[in-house]
């Protein structure tokens, strides 16, 4: 986290709102509305305090991918790139390539803001970890 985020901190009180008090007092049929609406807004937190350090190690990630890419480059237009080469096999490659690195670092970074719960018993890994493509 790069630091205190007011965003953030009204979401997560409007989110122990919703949850502490206003979905309790709900008929059974909204409660789970409200606990959607909840993990919603707990995510927009996480997007607000997570992702310029998520984005900026996603630019990390694409420029060990894409070593000629522009620094400046947008990341919809590396992440069109990139799909493009795997769609035409530019990118095929044993599973402990940079690839299969590069695609368990972006899923992690993305978790960070969507899941992080599921990332609090995932070994680390960086591109470079021969481990990185391996399923557990």
């Amino acid at each position: 986290m790069s630091g205190p985020c007011p965003g953030a901190d009204l979401l997560r009180t409007a989110r122990d709102l919703l949850r502490g008090e206003v979905a309790p007092a709900l008929p059974g049929p909204l409660r789970y509305p409200a606990a959607m609406i909840a993990n919603a807004v707990a995510i927009a937190a996480r997007e607000l305090e997570e992702g310029p350090a998520c984005r900026a190690e996603l630019r990390t990630l694409y420029a060990t991918l894409y070593p000629d890419a522009p620094p400046s480059a947008p990341l919809e237009r590396l992440e069109r790139r990139l799909a493009d080469d795997i769609r035409a096999g530019r990118l095929d490659e044993a599973p402990d390539g940079p690839l299969g690195g590069f695609v368990l670092a972006r899923a992690r970074l993305r978790l960070r803001v969507s899941s992080p719960e599921l990332l609090r018993h995932a070994e680390p890994c960086s591109m470079n970890d021969p481990r990185a493509g391996e399923r557990p």
